[in-house]
Order: C-alpha cells, then structure tokens, then sequence
C-alpha cells in the first residue's frame, strides 16, 4: 500500500446525494435484508432495541406505531424513529488495493473507493457495525468494525489516504478471511482478475457464514491494444514481460477477459453471491443504485 496524497474522488461524494440514495435504498428494501434470500440470511436494517438512531421517512409497511408525530410535524413528511438493532449485523468492504487496480490514472481505484465510502454510509446508517480492509497479497489497512458517524469518518480517513500498490502480487482475499469473524457479512470491490477469478478466496469468506457481496470494477480499455505493433508488455503485478507481435494477440485477450467474466458470473449465481460488474465510466451513485435494484428483486 502507496501513502501519498489525499484521494481526489472522494470529493465527488457529497450529503445531499449519499442521504438521496439512502431514502432509495429504504423504499426499495422496505426494512428487509441486504442480501438474497438463503441460508446466510442477516438483518440489514435498524430494530426495536432502546437505542435511539436516527430518523427516516416512513414507508408502506412500516409500522404506524413508529412515527414519531413532532419530528413529522417539524419536517412535514411522515418519519419513523429508528433504534440500534442488539442483533444488527456486522460488515467488512474489502477493498482490493492489487497493483491492477492502479492502472490508467487508477480509475479503478477511484471508483472502487467512491462505492467504499459510499457503501460504508449505507450501512452504518441501519445501524450496522462497519469495517474495511484494504488488501492485495496481504492486508495493507485495515479499520475494526464499529458504529455511527464517527466510524464512517474513520473510514473515510482510511480511504483518503489509501492507495493502490505500483507493483507486486495479485490479491488475495485469504488475508481478509482471517481477519474476519464468523456470521460477518463482506463486499469484496475488485477487478477479480485473477487466474480463478478468486473463487477459491470468495470460498473461504463464504465459510464465515454471513451474507458475502461482490462488486467487479472494470475499466473500458481492459485488453484494448491501440498502439503499433511490436510492444514489449510488462504484468504490474508479477513483473513478467512480454513482446506481443500478434495482431490477433489482442482479440485472445478480449476473449480471456469476457470468460473470466462469465466464470465469474456463473459462479456467483450458484453460490447466491450477488454480483454488480460495472465500469469506470459510471457515476458510483448509479452503480449502487442498480446494485440495491439487484437486491430488491424476488429471486429467480
């Protein structure tokens, strides 16, 4: 992990669009859990313990108990008072800071860290424990698990100064499953472009027994070849070089990333592992956006 200067993409993140997504995310999952339906089953969203959390705008279904009648007739819209859930649920972003993420002005990374932050507010805010690991061939930094505003500024603090690596290993996600405890709930945000795509890291989160997310980061000039024949390719992460003198070199590539993808893919859809694949030439709040619509629908 490179220290340097602050990340410049968290400044796109402001209030007004992160509490916009969090009203959204409350009506598309109308208190129900950020996550498919199955065995790993656990509660996103605030309880009935005696812990005041906040307020948010009542939704069909709710309870009419619930609201809170002054703060509805300060704010004009119905609110419903929330409290911390004794039960809730602990989350960990694994954010994937592999030399691959650094490529081209590290778009990658900057989308990657905009979901992070992003992704940290919406849980925290149903009344969720939160912590982050940033890893490539080992954890290169970490915040422990906590809640409320103070924890999404430690995040923030983290992701502000983290950086991907300029070289070395790939990743591995064996580093974030020991430093995970078992019925946690984790959403890995890499590239997953690794030989296996990582399953067989995605595989020992899923034995910690909570709810395991994905989200694969790409950027449109993967495997894209513009300049003249011959070049001399360098892999950032292993340093193996390569002089590519095959005009059809380029279109193999394409082929290789488009199976990784679908590999990928199939395997998430067996392993009931939601997956939202996006680009960098995406806004985050619309990656999010389709990731929670993702969620939302019944399962097939």
């Amino acid at each position: 992990m490179e220290e340097g200067t602050l990340n410049p993409a968290l400044s796109e993140i402001d209030d007004g669009s992160l509490l916009h997504l969090g009203r959204i995310a409350d009506r598309l999952l109308a208190g129900r859990p950020l996550s498919l339906a199955g065995p790993r089953a656990r509660r996103f969203r605030a309880g009935r313990g005696t812990e005041f959390l906040d307020y948010r705008e009542y939704t069909a279904g709710d309870d009419p108990r619930g609201i809170d009648w002054r703060a509805t007739a300060r704010s004009r819209h119905p609110l419903v008072r929330r409290r911390h859930d004794e039960a809730a649920s602990e989350w960990y972003l694994c954010l994937d800071g592999s030399a691959s993420m650094g490529l081209w002005d590290a778009e990658k990374w900057n989308l990657a860290v905009q979901l992070a932050a992003a992704l940290a507010y919406l849980i925290l805010r149903q009344g969720n424990r939160v912590g982050l690991l940033v890893f490539s061939q080992r954890i290169d930094a970490a915040c422990p698990a906590g809640r409320g505003r103070i924890q999404y500024g430690n995040i923030l603090r983290r992701l502000r100064h983290a950086q991907p690596r300029r070289s070395g290993g790939g990743p591995s996600l064996r580093a974030c499953a020991g430093r995970i405890r078992q019925q946690a709930c984790v959403i890995v945000l890499s590239d997953f472009l690794a030989e296996d795509g990582m399953q067989q890291g995605l595989e020992e989160l899923l034995h910690l027994g909570g709810n395991l997310h994905a989200m694969q980061i790409l950027s449109p000039r993967e495997c894209r070849v513009d300049e003249a024949l011959p070049l001399t390719l360098q892999d950032i992460e292993s340093g193996e070089q390569r002089v590519l003198d095959d005009p059809r070199a380029a279109e193999r590539a394409g082929r290789r990333l488009a199976a990784l993808q679908h590999e990928l893919t199939r395997y998430c859809h067996r392993r009931a592992i939601p997956l939202t694949p996006c680009r960098t030439d995406q806004a985050w709040n619309r990656v999010l956006l389709e990731h929670l619509q993702r969620l939302a629908r019944p399962r097939a």
